[in-house]
């Protein structure tokens, strides 16, 4: 598949060269024949017009174009996650399942034998896979039931995945009530999910805990974001300033808080607070 992909791309991207070949052909044929023939200047000013004109509209066709395979390509991404994680989730339930009763007969082999150790040790088994099951539980449309974003949560829990962190979620609250635009809240998201991710794989506990609440005191809702961390100094006054980062290449990296804070100060329905103890607490209040 990927190298049928590949081949439309090359035909693609031939396609617009030869386009691009051909209207340089042309814009100098026109050009030369403008400067020969023996016609007045205002008609060699409509000329130079219209062939000013169709070379601006075949570029924008040419943006128009790579925005849309863009898109696509992006649609695309996007569809693999969600396959990924929905053929994982059933790959593990039906494991678990096919395991089930074989379990069973473990756990009844340590009662018969009086064995307590043995049946606590086989619980603690059985309980941690019931807890990875019921987690992946939560990483459906389902229960995250904003399209953008169950798709940036898709997205960002394989990356998590890739770097050894493991991506807890947790939703108490309707999302698709959530009083801000999606645009943006994916911004902010994505940036301080990212950033907890780069925090926690450096850790011996790599975790990264996402919950989507109901705020009780107000008419609203919030989202928490905590992560490991390793437990230096941060200035929290100063972590939303420009170019302020944790990492030594400045140049890639201090912008993500600062465009975060920025996103914030520009409504004034959504507030953040962080806290930095056991975990490293983000918490985004929307009103």
């Amino acid at each position: 598949m990927e190298i049928v992909g590949n081949r439309k791309g090359d035909n693609m991207k031939l396609s617009l060269v030869y386009v691009l070949n051909m209207i340089q052909i042309i814009c100098v044929a026109v050009i030369a024949t403008i400067v020969i023939a023996p016609i007045d200047f205002y008609t060699k000013t409509v000329i130079v017009l219209i062939v000013a004109q169709s070379i601006v509209f075949c570029g924008i066709q040419e943006i128009k174009s790579k925005t849309k395979i863009k898109a696509q390509n992006n649609l695309l991404k996007q569809l693999e996650c969600r396959g990924k994680i929905l053929e994982e989730n059933y790959d593990e339930v039906r494991s678990f399942k096919h395991d089930f009763c074989n379990i069973m007969q473990s756990l009844g082999g340590y009662i018969y034998a009086e064995d307590l150790e043995g049946l606590k040790r086989m619980y603690e088994k059985v309980f941690d896979e019931c807890k990875k099951v019921n987690e992946k539980q939560f990483i459906n449309s389902t229960v995250i039931n904003n399209p953008a974003l169950y798709n940036l949560i898709c997205y960002k829990y394989l990356q998590a995945e890739e770097k050894g962190v493991k991506l807890n979620i947790g939703v108490f609250t309707d999302l698709t009530k959530l009083n801000i635009n999606d645009y943006y809240l994916c911004r902010i998201l994505g940036i301080l999910i990212d950033n907890a991710i780069e925090a926690a794989k450096d850790c011996n506990e790599k975790n990264v805990n996402i919950r989507f609440e109901k705020l009780h005191q107000k008419k609203g809702n919030m989202v928490v974001i905590e992560n490991n961390y390793n437990r230096k100094e941060i200035d929290l006054d100063n972590i939303y300033n420009k170019g302020v980062s944790s990492k030594n290449d400045l140049k890639n990296h201090g912008l993500g808080l600062w465009k975060v804070k920025d996103i914030i100060n520009k409504n004034n329905k959504i507030n953040i607070f962080t806290s930095a103890g056991k975990m490293f607490v983000q918490q985004l209040e929307i009103i």
